[in-house]
């Protein structure tokens, strides 16, 4: 480990001035080297270095840093470079290549964690909405579900259109559903997946397996707050 502070964050300040220069390789060989050397997490500078690039360059010109960090990272947890680089393309609208990008996540990570299939249901799920309103923007067919809704700081408020098959598009949530499914059959305890599983289920009808999932769901965390 680094026992020089000023060492450090030295390299900090010249990973900030590779990224104003765009020399994205050399910014992202001295962030492996720090984060690698164990004396400071990639979390702790994740956020404020896509900060500083967006500031700087805007969010198209994050990709080559994102594609780099997520390909030497992709074997280490907790693969924030891969998920940040997901996001960034649903940011820039781009679903094809998002879609993509989860499923070469799930083929990485999808036989031995949980998470990669919950985040990869809970992609499919919001991926479907967003193109499901682009297509169908204002018809009748466009009606999101009005039934239970969550009222906590851990889950999601997620408003899902009804399925319905004159409702056609890429993203299907039946699939949705059995990857949050195996997600929650591999680690029952990832609430914020759970809450997403139920909300689909309502979404696809499935009204009775949706309560009996609430039911459980309740008596493990009896702050969660039911509405109609």
């Amino acid at each position: 480990m680094f026992h020089n502070k000023r060492l450090c964050e030295k390299l900090v300040r010249d990973i900030t001035k590779y990224i104003k220069r765009r020399e994205y390789g050399k910014a992202s060989e001295l962030l492996l080297i720090i984060v690698e050397n164990g004396s400071i997490s990639i979390s702790q500078i994740w956020q404020p270095l896509i900060a500083t690039i967006r500031g700087q360059h805007g969010e198209s010109q994050i990709d080559a840093l994102l594609d780099t960090i997520a390909q030497a990272t992709k074997k280490t947890p907790p693969f924030t470079a891969s998920m940040e680089r997901i996001y960034n393309l649903l940011d820039q609208d781009d679903l094809t290549n998002a879609n993509r990008a989860t499923m070469m996540f799930i083929e990485d990570h999808g036989n031995k964690l949980a998470f990669a299939h919950g985040y990869r249901g809970m992609l499919i799920a919001c991926m479907r909405e967003v193109d499901v309103r682009r297509k169908y923007d204002n018809s009748v067919f466009v009606e999101p579900c009005g039934f239970h809704v969550f009222e906590s700081s851990r889950c999601l408020e997620l408003r899902l259109t009804k399925d319905d098959p004159d409702l056609v598009s890429i993203f299907n949530l039946r699939h949705a559903e059995a990857h949050l499914r195996k997600a929650l059959t591999m680690d029952p305890a990832v609430d914020m997946f759970r809450a997403f599983h139920i909300q689909v289920l309502i979404a696809l009808g499935l009204i009775d397996q949706a309560r009996d999932e609430l039911e459980l769901y309740y008596k493990d965390h009896p702050d969660i707050h039911i509405l109609r």
